[in-house]
């Protein structure tokens, strides 16, 4: 019987530490991917210069605690107004944003203006940044409308590294800005777009 409870207990910790190892394997692939995303031109492509401005979301309606999906305030849809205002003169050629209210809320008055459909992408997604997503964007001015969380986190993916943390949730006003020049050189930037 103690025999049969120790093989038992041995063929279950062998169990777990080979479970523990492919987590960890699988962490290190993650990591290493991020690492070494590629950006290489893609093929048949010229190359072209790629630019985002990546914004948060204007102000959301935080009256109901338990709305997760809310529209935006009175001044958060100010706010909008007043993105699109600032983008006014940047050739802005595809505009993003998540599959919230409030950022798609946020991203309309730009894409009224710039007569530009919006399209969205999922801000829950383990990745955001993925090859596909490198390859709808190269070569244009695009706007990528999101979240205290998720802005910080495609900078870092398109990085490579960690730069960046969250956004405080009062800001709403800042913009990441982010170059890849035609030699695949990663420029970024944090901007404030002024208060009127």
């Amino acid at each position: 019987m103690k025999k049969i409870l120790l093989l038992c207990l041995l063929t279950l910790i062998s169990f777990s530490c080979k479970k523990d190892k492919k987590e960890s394997a699988d962490e290190k692939v993650t990591k290493k991917e991020v690492a070494q995303f590629p950006f290489e031109v893609p093929k048949n492509r010229t190359k072209q210069e790629t630019i985002y401005y990546i914004i948060r979301h204007a102000e959301k309606n935080t009256s109901d605690p338990k709305d997760e999906d809310p529209f935006l305030t009175e001044q958060g849809i100010k706010r909008a107004n007043d993105w699109a205002d600032y983008f006014k003169d940047k050739n802005i050629e595809q505009i993003f944003s998540s599959q919230y209210k409030r950022t798609t809320q946020t991203a309309i008055p730009t894409a009224s203006l710039k007569q530009l459909n919006i399209k969205d992408y999922d801000s829950n997604a383990e990745r955001i940044y993925t090859k596909y997503f490198w390859l709808q964007t190269y070569g244009k001015v695009n706007l990528i409308v999101g979240h205290s969380n998720t802005n910080p986190r495609i900078v870092n993916e398109i990085l490579g590294y960690s730069k960046y943390d969250d956004i405080d949730k009062s800001v709403h006003d800042k913009v990441f800005k982010v170059v890849i020049t035609k030699d695949l050189k990663i420029q970024d930037e944090i901007l404030f777009r002024s208060e009127k």
